[in-house]
């Protein structure tokens, strides 16, 4: 009997996969916990369609992520902040601080894009990676200044 996955199942196979299983293991096992479908003409229609929506998303939202690469790419970003003496901070400059100063420039952020190990306790001038969906980077250059 062939089903069509609405979940991943264990040695079965993966979402949206059409897999081959026992009458048996479909209504009593896949059926009552909404694992599986039966994979008519219709619903496999329904699939593909689904799948090919999908693809075109992914690829529009890749465009849109690359474009923002494009346009964030060597901005340039500027932190004052209170400093004692030798350089360090008081506070620190933290993922939270930079997406604020990304988006006074006007682009919309996320904090878990921006890469960055630890907290920046010292002045001084820091690239920091962005890294976007699908793979996308850029870099932009922290300067972070004393008051």
């Amino acid at each position: 009997m062939k089903v069509i996955l609405l979940q991943n199942v264990d040695k079965i196979g993966k979402r949206g996969e059409i897999k081959e299983v026992s009458p048996g293991y479909f209504r009593n096992f896949l059926i009552p916990r909404n694992l599986a479908i039966l994979a008519t003409d219709e619903a496999i229609f329904d699939l593909e369609k689904r799948k090919k929506s999908g693809v075109e998303k992914v690829a529009k939202e890749e465009k849109k992520f690359q474009k923002i690469v494009k346009k964030i790419n060597g901005l340039e970003i500027l932190i004052k902040t209170k400093a004692g003496e030798e350089g360090k901070l008081y506070g620190s400059v933290t993922k939270g601080d930079i997406v604020a100063r990304i988006k006074e420039k006007g682009f919309e952020m996320e904090s878990d894009f921006v890469i960055l190990d630890q907290p920046i306790k010292k002045i001084g001038n820091y690239t920091i990676v962005i890294k976007l969906k699908h793979g996308k980077q850029a870099k932009i250059y922290l300067k972070v200044q004393g008051e």
